[in-house]
C-alpha cells in the first residue's frame, strides 16, 4: 500500500509541476513576443519565425518595418 501511495503522490506532484510550468509559460509569453526575431542588416533587414497578426503593428512601430515577405508558401 505504501508503494502505491508513493507513486500516486509522485504522479500528482509531477502533474502539478507541469501545470505550473505551462501556466508560467503562458504568463511570460509577452516577454518574448517575436519568435526567432533578429537583425540581418542592422536597421534595414530583419528575420523571424511566424509572426502573430497581433504582433505586426508592434514590429512596425518598434523597428520601422514597412514590408514583410512570407516564405512559407501557400497556406
Amino acid at each position: 500500500m505504501k508503494v502505491k501511495r508513493r507513486i500516486l503522490l509522485l504522479a500528482a506532484g509531477l502533474a502539478a509541476l507541469l501545470a505550473v510550468g505551462y501556466f508560467l509559460d503562458l504568463a511570460l509569453q509577452h516577454r518574448r513576443p517575436f519568435v526567432n526575431f533578429g537583425e540581418v542588416v542592422p536597421g534595414k533587414i530583419y528575420r523571424s519565425g511566424q509572426v502573430r497578426p497581433r504582433d505586426l503593428e508592434s514590429i512596425s512601430r518598434r523597428y520601422g518595418v514597412k514590408t514583410i515577405i512570407c516564405l512559407r508558401g501557400k497556406e
